[in-house]
């Protein structure tokens, strides 16, 4: 999967020490497969989402989950994803764009015209405490009155555009 394909969903980054380690990871060969991913603290690949969109009649890929293990990739020197890096999902643009609390999809967005905040996951707790505690109606509320909390509008298109 070559990276040039693939479209951020982030606005920008929380640690950049964690970027510098895993650069360091990638530019000694190593690759973020399954049995190293807990020395990172994470132990899910990269989420790659193929958008499809009804209305354009067209389909991207987006990137849900990797930002910092994609782009210290590329300032490791790659410019692809080994397979087993990554997961690759399909879904429609209007199941991007609607919450589904059941399936854990707290903070919907459309993802041509917007990035998730990089502190999106402190309004994913709100919205899933609201939830928790008061239900789908409500929770469904805090997600339509707050969007422009989580997301921005989109000023990336590329992983290339961080460096």
């Amino acid at each position: 999967m070559q990276i040039k394909d693939l479209i951020p969903t982030q606005e920008d980054f929380r640690s950049f020490s964690k970027i510098l380690r895993m650069t360091k990871f990638v530019e000694k060969g190593n690759a973020f497969v399954p049995d190293v991913l807990k020395g990172f603290g994470d132990d899910r690949p990269i989420l790659i989402m193929n958008v499809r969109d009804e209305q354009l009649q067209d389909q991207k890929l987006y990137v849900h989950d990797g930002h910092h293990r994609i782009l210290s990739i590329l300032l490791g020197g790659r410019t692809s994803l080994k397979p087993l890096e990554y997961k690759y999902n399909s879904v429609r643009m209007s199941d991007y764009e609607h919450a589904s609390f059941e399936n854990g999809w707290f903070t919907p967005f459309n993802p041509r015209l917007f990035l998730r905040s990089k502190n999106f996951m402190e309004w994913k707790m709100l919205i899933k405490h609201t939830y928790d505690l008061h239900g789908p109606e409500e929770a469904l509320k805090v997600v339509n009155k707050n969007k422009e909390h989580y997301t921005k509008p989109r000023s990336v298109h590329s992983f290339e555009e961080f460096l």
